[in-house]
């Protein structure tokens, strides 16, 4: 095996010494060929990174909520890397009247009930990464008959309405999510 070897070394050595100028030839061609294809690699990579660096800063609202004993709530998820700009939130009932706060679609709460939360307009509002935010949430004692009536009467409210968010990411693409609360009729 090794006498194998050498006489193919030296059979290479004498044909590069025989023909020095092909062999110098095909060595720039060959470079040349790599060399291209290292570019054409190169440019893939590249446009392969910058639409992976665009889907990651990629924003996406999801619209959350909660049905509990003693504790209900809407609110909003964000989820990307880049901070999320909200643009408009709307929140729509079975009348098509369009507001941009949930808490005026609601009932109107009795004596010693209260929200524990409910959001403003949110309008310009933005969002970092990962956040989330309570638009609406109502909770208290699921032995209380006041706060089980007031419940009822608030997922009612709920399971008639409508949520768009209206957003853009930090490239200034825009994008529109919306869900029914339907899900609180059950």
């Amino acid at each position: 095996a090794i006498h194998w070897g050498v006489a193919m070394w030296d059979a290479i050595s004498k044909f590069a010494e025989s023909f020095p100028d092909q062999i110098l030839a095909l060595t720039a061609i060959a470079t040349v060929l790599i060399s291209v294809a290292s570019l054409a690699v190169a440019v893939i990579a590249m446009a392969s990174q910058r639409r992976h660096d665009r889907i990651a800063v990629r924003q996406q609202a999801n619209i959350v909520f909660g049905d509990y004993l003693n504790d209900g709530f809407v609110g909003r998820e964000k989820v990307g890397l880049g901070p999320l700009v909200v643009e408009d939130v709307r929140f729509e009932n079975k009348n098509r009247q369009s507001d941009s706060q949930l808490v005026t679609h609601m009932p109107v709460l009795p004596s010693g009930i209260a929200w524990n939360t409910f959001t403003a307009d949110m309008t310009d509002y933005v969002m970092a990464p990962e956040a989330s935010i309570y638009v609406l949430r109502l909770t208290g004692d699921s032995e209380d008959a006041a706060f089980l009536k007031t419940r009822g009467d608030v997922r009612n409210a709920l399971s008639e309405i409508r949520v768009t968010v209206r957003y853009k990411d930090l490239f200034d693409h825009k994008f529109t999510t919306a869900k029914t609360l339907d899900w609180f009729s059950r």
